[in-house]
């Protein structure tokens, strides 16, 4: 049986002009995450951070995909430690149809190395828009609720018990896309507040 398209389908194999848009569009979102990765590079020079052994905090790394959940990505991971045995990556992240996000992931020797600093400064999370994951995998990146909770929903002392039981933490902030233009300064706070909570951030 021959497989029927909808109208809809038929309108958008006919639209010539849609993937000259999405490669252009596509375009300046790698521009605007390499400006983030600019503001994120002055920023750091200009304080004192106890960084885990081997984040990288000059280099960085942009990859892009088309099918995560059907739709297209592009992150940049900067700075970034990304080894099987240790992950401190600050991921700057937009996905086609939810704007941006930036999240602080942590796994293994980085996480312990944050984990006491973050039960203890859970305050400095509150009232920020920071959301927690609550997934087993830590590789899933919507904000559904079966992966992200606000830090708020939590409650006294339930945050702090969160921080103390995950194998691995990520601490994410949303941006819509609308709001492109400060996702350079968006970013910038969103990653020295992270390194605040987690006592990186010395001065």
């Amino acid at each position: 049986m021959l497989p029927t398209l909808s109208p809809t389908e038929l309108q958008l194999l006919e639209n010539q002009a849609f993937f000259h848009t999405k490669a252009s569009a596509n375009d300046k979102i790698q521009l605007l995450l390499s400006e983030v990765k600019n503001q994120l590079l002055e920023t750091i020079g200009k304080h004192a951070i106890a960084w885990p052994d081997g984040v990288d905090v000059v280099h960085g790394k942009l990859t892009r995909g088309e099918n995560y959940l059907l739709r297209p990505w592009m992150v940049l991971d900067f700075p970034k430690l990304l080894d099987h045995d240790s992950i401190f990556a600050f991921r700057t992240l937009h996905w086609w149809g939810n704007g941006f996000s930036c999240t602080l992931q942590l796994h293994g020797h980085a996480l312990e190395q944050c984990r006491g600093a973050l039960i203890q400064n859970t305050l400095d999370l509150t009232g920020r828009g920071f959301y927690s994951c609550v997934n087993t995998n830590p590789w899933e990146h919507h904000d559904g609720i079966d992966n992200y909770r606000s830090v708020e929903s939590f409650g006294d002392g339930a945050l702090q018990q969160h921080f103390r039981e995950r194998m691995f933490i990520k601490l994410m902030r949303k941006l819509p896309v609308e709001r492109y233009l400060e996702l350079p300064t968006f970013a910038e706070s969103s990653l020295l507040q992270v390194l605040k909570a987690t006592g990186c951030l010395k001065s």
